[in-house]
């Protein structure tokens, strides 16, 4: 997924700010001459004014940014949305709950607006906060189509290359109808899941009939495998997947793009008909069929 950066998160404020100039202006002044007919007097118009300024711009932001569009009229205007840390849209609460961490952000000197212009994800402190992002439109939504919960035994096995065979293990999380893919790195099945179960503590390992528990079935998914977004962290490479499924390989299985620059990684293009990545900076290419195996690029 593209983050948005300062610039562009601060161009989207600005308009969002006119609007709500506008806004708030018109329910101060109708609040207040209700205030002012029913109290018989203009004393404490401006509170209410006031008052009324502060409800607007929660309801305005906490509504637009939980709604369909995911952002305010600011941030569609720049092509910008809010999602959770998995691209996802965010609930009225959480909505409500990043608005008001913005509070924080503006005590502690703007540092807190700042700190998206020099952190990893372009998060400020209210999105840390919140658990959220911001990032460009063009990265689809991932449907709550529900999809056949396999995982994938570690099998060990050495493939013609040297390097040891990759599978997957698959999760749930609590709330959520869709599955998501973890890789097995080296073979090593009981450390994946380690990992996997320290980073979701909840998480839910499903088998074929659908409960939890055991190993020992094959890898069968179905689901909607074509490309939603692309993340490529400092180790590792994590696509989302339109079923909702999310797939994390090490990006060092990728010599091109583990030797690429930040620009270069972030110029990609959807493939295949949906289910294929393109670096055209790196004439590097991914499908997801390889990703869903744990395939890596053949040495030499």
């Amino acid at each position: 997924m593209v983050y948005a950066g300062f610039w562009r998160r601060f161009a989207a404020f600005f308009i969002d700010l006119l609007v709500l100039i506008v806004l708030g202006g018109i329910a101060g002044g109708i609040l207040g001459f209700v205030w002012g007919v029913w109290a018989g007097t203009a004393v404490g118009a401006e509170v209410i004014g006031q008052v009324a300024g502060v409800i607007v711009g929660w309801i305005y932001y906490a509504a637009f940014e939980s709604s369909s569009k995911q952002g305010t009229i600011g941030k569609l205007a720049l092509g910008i949305k809010v999602t959770d840390l998995d691209g996802n849209r965010v609930a009225f609460g959480r909505a409500t709950g990043r608005h008001f961490a913005k509070i924080i952000s503006s005590l502690s000197l703007l540092i807190g607006y700042l700190m998206v212009g020099f952190t990893k994800k372009k998060q400020g402190l209210h999105d840390m906060m919140a658990g959220c992002l911001v990032v460009d439109r063009s990265m689809p939504v991932s449907t709550d189509a529900t999809v056949g919960h396999r995982i994938a035994p570690a099998t060990g096995k050495v493939g013609g290359d040297g390097r040891p065979e990759k599978d997957m293990i698959y999760y749930r999380l609590p709330g959520e109808s869709h599955s998501r893919g973890f890789a097995i790195q080296n073979g090593n099945h009981d450390a994946a899941l380690a990992e996997l179960l320290d980073r979701y503590p909840d998480a839910d390992i499903v088998e074929d009939d659908g409960t939890t528990g055991g190993d020992d079935v094959s890898l069968v998914v179905t689901g909607d495998e074509r490309v939603a977004s692309v993340d490529v962290t400092e180790h590792d490479l994590e696509v989302g997947l339109m079923d909702g499924r999310r797939i994390s390989v090490p990006l060092e299985w990728y010599p091109r793009l583990a030797h690429a620059t930040p620009a270069q990684l972030r110029i990609w293009e959807i493939s295949a008909g949906g289910y294929g990545i393109h670096w055209p900076e790196l004439d590097e290419d991914l499908s997801t069929e390889g990703l869903l195996r744990g395939a890596p690029v053949p040495a030499g």
